[in-house]
């Protein structure tokens, strides 16, 4: 049998009205008959139990400050229940279903609820259904009838009568209340968003039956119906999601996206950040994937590029308070590898942090994470600019830091140098101590490539000046920059210059360069193997600083005109004791800059200047190094008898001359 009242319910009918909408039944077929019978049943059953909790009040209110005893209560529910089935038939029976029953009946569903014949023999009316009546009152007031009870009316029907051992228990009984399955509807939905897996599909599932239950007792709840209508496109989303197919991972992206816009209408700001976070999820759920497609991927696992901007619609209508949604899709976006994504993810960014002051430290924070990340590609000079004007307008010192780490994230020394600047404001108007404590956690790891364009004449000047500034820089990693030689000494003339507070860990191209070692003289050797022209330039000039290094090796370093000059610059003032250049490809030129250098330093025992391409010039020119006790010239085929003369000549404190595999040696 239909269940009426939610039948009425669904179509904003009120129970009360079921006796009218009885009498506009007016067909004569069997369906229109089927209809009004189980309308009356239905109008029978609400009015006898109503009937039956009046007199179990009636029964209580006679007693006024005792309970009526368990035999008491137990009779007076038997006499009811014999009354309905018609169990005897006394004056009583012939009264209450001829007179007390109609009255009641037509006094709650009003005067058209019964025919004058049906109200003349209601009984007759209801013969056939007085099982399914008897069942329900006793489920409505809490009367509970033992088994065999039950198995003796199904089989006797009318006029079954029924005496106090066929009542099991009087209970209390509960009334339904929607609100606590709405309730729990909403808990069971909100938890499901924490689990992607079997647990969160089984949680759904319980949510949907307790949105049912609701909707049964309160269809016109609109809350109810929206929540379960989301629920549901949660529900075919992930059914989707787990057929791996990209056709039905587009259904799931539709099905997700109406389900946020069903909460977006209804101002549902919890479902929507819920929503949007579990889209995330499955998007990159769907790129750790292997059989995820490539313009999958490049969309970092959405099914098209309109549901992105979609979703960055739904975060920046939300997402208004702490912008943590904001930061999260931000995270996402950087994922991807359309530049298209990168650009929104950059324009989100920089109109939260101008537009929330009080968040706008945490998203540049943020923002500077992603940056690096994408070493500054698709970021507009125009948006960096006009958010400096922006931010140094807050006047606010955090935030400050905050704008200046993001610069320093980006690979243009030009936004370098505006870094530098503000850190420098920072220092004047704070004091060292508390400067340092600022930038204590986030110091500057610069980092430069050819992949925004050649370095050019003023980013090397710039790059100079950020060296020789005060500044949080620890680390400058220029790999990957193709740099002329102008560029080199400009950066080796900064290296010269440090400022004496420095805190510049490291220089690097392809070799990683010890600056604070050096500078603190912590170091007292320093060896390199296939060095680049920029490592060595840079090298010798940050030994114009230190004190500590006596022995260097360079093996296998193509050495030039630039880097001789280099090193025959810092010999000037340095101390050295050993310095090996092995396999460097050194020849006469180079000799001539760097001897005159070497025959300045008073205490150089040990030189070794295997595997290059001398010719008798160089004994001439090593012969001026009267200080060496240790001369390696092993694999130096152009050294003959005359260089080792001119050597032997002059050398007077050499005790070790290695001279293997020097073919024109006699």
């Amino acid at each position: 049998r239909i269940h009426v009242s939610e039948e009425l319910h669904r179509n904003g009918i009120n129970v009360r009205h079921v006796g009218l909408v009885r009498s506009l039944i007016k067909g004569k077929d069997t369906s229109a008959d089927q209809a009004r019978r189980t309308l009356l049943v239905t109008m029978c059953e609400r009015t006898l139990k109503n009937v039956l909790r009046r007199e179990m009040r009636m029964e209580l209110a006679r007693h006024e400050n005792t309970q009526p005893s368990d035999h008491e209560s137990r009779a007076m529910v038997v006499d009811f229940l014999n009354l309905v089935t018609r169990a005897h038939q006394t004056d009583q029976t012939h009264n209450f279903w001829g007179t007390e029953l109609p009255f009641e009946l037509k006094l709650r569903f009003g005067p058209k609820a019964l025919s004058i014949e049906e109200q003349h023999n209601l009984f007759g009316a209801v013969r056939h259904d007085i099982v399914s009546i008897v069942k329900y009152v006793i489920a409505t007031t809490g009367v509970r009838l033992t088994p065999a009870c039950l198995e003796s009316l199904e089989r006797s029907g009318p006029g079954y009568e029924f005496v106090s051992v066929d009542l099991r228990a009087l209970t209390v009984r509960v009334k339904h209340m929607s609100v606590i399955d709405y309730a729990n509807a909403k808990v069971l939905s909100q938890e499901a968003y924490e689990d992607h897996g079997v647990g969160g599909d089984r949680l759904l599932s319980l949510a949907i039956s307790s949105f049912n239950r609701t909707l049964q007792s309160d269809p016109l709840n609109k809350d109810c119906q929206r929540e379960a209508r989301i629920t549901r496109l949660r529900i075919a989303a992930r059914e989707n999601e787990k057929k791996g197919k990209t056709a039905n991972w587009e259904k799931a992206d539709q099905s997700f996206f109406l389900a946020c816009q069903k909460a977006y209408e209804a101002k549902d700001t919890d479902n929507v950040v819920n929503i949007v976070k579990e889209i995330l999820g499955t998007w990159k759920a769907r790129v750790q994937n292997e059989s995820c497609p490539n313009d999958y991927r490049n969309l970092g696992g959405a099914s098209s590029f309109k549901h992105i901007q979609s979703l960055v619609t739904f975060v920046e209508a939300v997402d208004t308070v702490g912008r943590n949604l904001t930061i999260l899709l931000c995270s996402f976006l950087a994922t991807c590898k359309d530049k298209r994504q990168w650009k929104i993810m950059h324009e989100l960014l920089y109109k939260t942090t101008i537009n929330d002051v009080k968040s706008a430290e945490k998203t540049l924070v943020a923002w500077t994470k992603t940056t690096r990340r994408l070493e500054g590609v698709a970021l507009e000079d125009k948006l960096v600019k006009s958010l400096i004007r922006e931010v140094e307008g807050f006047k606010q010192v955090e935030l400050s830091v905050a704008l200046s780490n993001f610069l320093a994230a980006l690979q243009l020394p030009e936004f370098w140098i505006e870094a530098c600047r503000i850190a420098n404001g920072l220092l004047e108007s704070l004091g060292r101590e508390k400067w340092n404590s600022l930038y204590e956690s986030t110091p500057w790891q610069l980092y430069r490539t050819d992949k925004i364009g050649p370095l050019t004449d003023n980013d090397a000047k710039q790059i100079a000046a950020v060296i020789s500034s005060e500044s949080p820089l620890q680390s400058l990693n220029l790999h990957g920059c193709q740099m002329t030689d102008k560029h080199i000494r400009m950066v080796a003339e900064a290296c010269i210059k440090l400022p004496e507070h420095t805190q510049f860990e490291t220089l690097e191209y392809k070799q990683k360069i010890p600056v604070l070692k050096l500078r603190a003289n912590e170091l007292d050797r320093a060896e390199y193997s296939r060095a680049t022209s920029q490592d060595v330039v840079w090298l010798f000039s940050l030994l114009h600083h230190n004190t500590s290094v006596k022995h260097i090796d360079l093996a296998s370093t193509n050495l030039n005109v630039l880097e001789v000059s280099a090193i025959a610059e810092c010999l000037k003032v340095h101390a050295l004791e050993t310095l090996s250049i092995t396999n460097c490809n050194m020849g006469d030129v180079e000799l001539k800059l760097l001897a005159p250098a070497l025959a300045a330093i008073p205490g150089l025992e040990s030189l070794s200047l295997s595997g290059n391409i001398f010719t008798d010039t160089s004994g001439a020119l090593l012969g001026k190094l009267r200080s060496l006790r240790d001369l390696n010239l092993s694999k130096c085929n152009g050294v003959t008898d005359e260089s080792l003369k001119a050597i032997s000549a002059e050398c007077k404190a050499l005790r070790s001359l290695n001279v293997s595999h020097c073919h024109k040696v006699t």
